[in-house]
């Protein structure tokens, strides 16, 4: 909900002298949330009908606190919460940010949000309306205002209570103002669109319609600068630009794999514009992880290949020929830890390892692809025995009758169970195994 409106400030007449009030209170940027009693005793409660039922610091079950105005369940409500006074200049374009509910859809709220140069009952009844009656659910709401002093001056937000009686209550949750552009600054930089590239490079362009007239509505003859940030970050200033003209920047680094958002603001004569804000995700989605992957031993290396990944693991935009392939090895806690090589552009990989000497182990990988997204999970490979021949493995193996299958525990990695068949019994006691694990 947006309204601009124009506050005019009260100027007083001493001995045939106009003397202008001068300010004295906060700074516009002041922003609070009512998470303390601290907070809200900032703030002047007026119970204009004395009837005890007003404004209180409230904190609900959850832990979460707000300015809460009590029903009476004889009057209806009339209580002002006012803020401090804030500063205001003339000429400067100030935005009111507040969020509102009532407790019960059933038993409705009514509020209304005036500005005046006095924190008194009578000022702030005839002051400027900011927000007019209006009737509050049980959804928290968000109201933006935007308003204009004539003059420079203290004032007061006044935030008044008008519910039937009998009704419940109103919570008031946080309350900022923040300092616009003022009448001869340019008007907001129109029609940004961020596009960013198609393959899934962290590269987009800025596209935008520099401002034609002055917030006061006249006509610009030149734009000075429009300033670019991406993600609070100035990357860009362009200088000179016609009025009313489509423009591009193109970013071609430091934007991350993500949403980003862009903020331009135009400057005339040393007067800036309201920002304008866009935000797009640049990048791709994380890769799926491959869904097979094996290996196999030639004596002195072993190669593994593993399927292509070609989809994201979520919706959105994805480019399998920006994968990278990471290739593992295992910990003796069994944990895919020791990173073997990294791959680009293919799904092959030759490790040098040499299955026909040391001791006898068995040897398995896992691979996951990634990219600027993360990374995916692992995929496991098949395993191998690895090692010279003449280091048998050892396991007590009773009875030792061909062709029955036994399950051994502590096998060539820790904590593995593994199955064997027993394939022939010699009269010495070596045994000869097939060992087949589980995945």
């Amino acid at each position: 909900m947006r309204q601009t409106l124009r506050i005019t400030a009260l100027a007083f007449l001493f001995a045939g002298t106009l003397i202008t009030a001068h300010a004295t209170g906060i700074t516009p940027g002041w922003s609070i949330q009512f998470n303390s009693e601290k907070v809200f005793n900032q703030f002047k409660v007026l119970d204009n009908n004395n009837d005890e039922s007003t404004w209180i610091y409230y904190v609900d079950g959850s832990g979460k606190g707000s300015a809460c105005y009590v029903y009476n369940t004889q009057n209806d409500a009339d209580d002002w919460l006012v803020t401090p006074a804030i500063a205001l200049k003339a000429g400067i374009h100030y935005k009111l940010r507040f969020h509102a509910r009532a407790n019960s859809n059933y038993y409705k709220e009514n509020l209304e949000v005036k500005a005046a140069t006095d924190a008194s009952v009578a000022r702030l009844s005839s002051g400027t309306s900011l927000l007019p009656n209006t009737e509050l659910g049980n959804d928290t709401t968000f109201f933006e205002r935007s308003f204009t002093p004539d003059h420079d001056g203290d004032y007061y937000f006044g935030f008044h209570a008008i519910s039937k009686a009998n009704a419940n209550r109103l919570f008031l949750y946080d309350i900022s103002i923040s300092e616009g552009a003022s009448d001869v600054a340019p008007s907001m930089v129109r029609n940004v669109r961020i596009v960013p590239d198609a393959t899934g490079k962290l590269t987009a362009s800025v596209q935008f319609t520099t401002p034609a007239t002055t917030v006061g509505g006249a006509t610009l003859t030149s734009v000075d600068s429009v300033l670019i940030e991406r993600n609070g970050v100035l990357i860009s200033t362009l200088r000179n630009l016609p009025p009313a003209s489509r423009r591009s920047y193109s970013d071609l680094q430091g934007a991350i794999n993500g949403n980003n958002t862009y903020t331009l603001t135009a400057y005339k004569d040393g007067a800036k514009s309201d920002p304008a804000t866009a935000t797009a995700f640049i990048g791709v989605v994380a890769p799926q992880r491959p869904s097979q992957a094996a290996i196999e031993a030639d004596g002195t290396a072993i190669l593994m290949k593993w399927s292509k990944v070609a989809e994201g693991e979520t919706e959105g935009r994805f480019n399998p020929d920006l994968l990278s392939y990471e290739v593992f090895g295992f910990d003796a806690t069994n944990k895919p830890t020791i990173k073997m090589a990294t791959v680009e552009n293919d799904t092959t990989c030759t490790l040098a390892v040499n299955t026909s000497e040391g001791a006898q182990h068995l040897a398995q990988y896992a691979v996951r692809a990634v990219n600027t997204g993360g990374a995916s999970g692992f995929t496991y490979s098949n395993a191998l025995i690895s090692g010279a021949p003449t280091h048998c493995l050892s396991a007590r193996v009773s009875p030792q009758t061909a062709n029955r299958a036994l399950s051994i525990s502590g096998g060539w990695m820790a904590k593995e169970t593994a199955t064997f068949t027993v394939s022939q019994t010699l009269p010495s006691t070596r045994i000869l195994l097939m060992a087949t694990l589980p995945h």
